[in-house]
């Protein structure tokens, strides 16, 4: 069977009304090099904005084959060490 374009617009509005992810949604501001398509670096700083860390799940580049509270804790424990150490809070 041959599928027309009409075939095609009818299949297209049935999946975008029908289907959706089981998946977390992540890495819609990810760690990555501006360049490849990163919102943070490494140190959770936006790419060309001073003073603005992100800190959530949005970070991870690809999904993670895990449950997601515990990598939204090792984000927040990476983020408090980050923290006090651009603060200059941590310990002599």
């Amino acid at each position: 069977m041959v599928y027309s374009e009409a075939d095609d617009g009818v299949i297209e509005e049935w999946v975008r009304g029908h289907v959706q992810t089981t998946w977390h949604s992540l890495d819609t501001c990810k760690m990555a090099p501006r360049g490849e398509g990163g919102v943070v670096d490494e140190r959770l700083n936006v790419h060309g904005v001073e003073r603005l860390k992100v800190v959530d799940l949005s970070i991870p580049p690809v999904n993670v084959a895990a449950n997601t509270m515990n990598t939204a804790v090792a984000i927040a424990e990476k983020a408090v060490d980050v923290v006090v150490e651009d603060l200059g809070l941590g310990a002599a």
